[in-house]
């Protein structure tokens, strides 16, 4: 997945780029990915950039579908097994229900400490500055 973007503000190390919303998308209307949208760089590329540059912001195809499986895959498993080892444990419906939920939270929580963690699920952003 490739975006581009410009970088609108820079501040405590971070950059802010707004992104730029793609034509097929705009034609498309199902999502509201036509509308102009921002993320946060920070680290070495953020002190790289300056204000009204351009920057071009890549994930590769299999660190994204790595980033789908653990925040879809892996909670929709915790949930569904400890749902079922609750129920055969308890025998209460509403017991292994909420048992289930309260899993997957802190599957959700584990989850996101292991991303943000994770240096490889940081997007690779290249800097393109107009000459002149």
């Amino acid at each position: 997945m490739k975006e581009t973007g410009k970088v609108t503000k820079i501040e405590n190390g971070q950059a802010t780029v707004e992104i730029e919303g793609k034509e097929a998308c705009s034609k498309c209307n199902v999502c509201k990915e036509a509308k102009t949208k921002t993320t946060i760089i920070s680290g070495e590329k953020a002190r790289q950039v300056k204000i009204g540059d351009h920057v071009e912001i890549n994930i590769d195809s299999s660190v994204l579908l790595r980033v789908y499986a653990l925040l879809y895959l892996i909670p929709l498993v915790i949930f569904v097994g400890s749902t079922l080892i609750s129920y055969f444990i308890f025998n209460s419906p509403i017991k292994s229900f909420f048992i289930g939920c309260v899993c997957t939270g802190l599957g959700y929580m584990i989850v996101g400490r292991h991303i943000k963690k994770k240096e490889y699920f940081l997007p690779n952003v290249v800097i393109k500055r107009k000459k002149g």
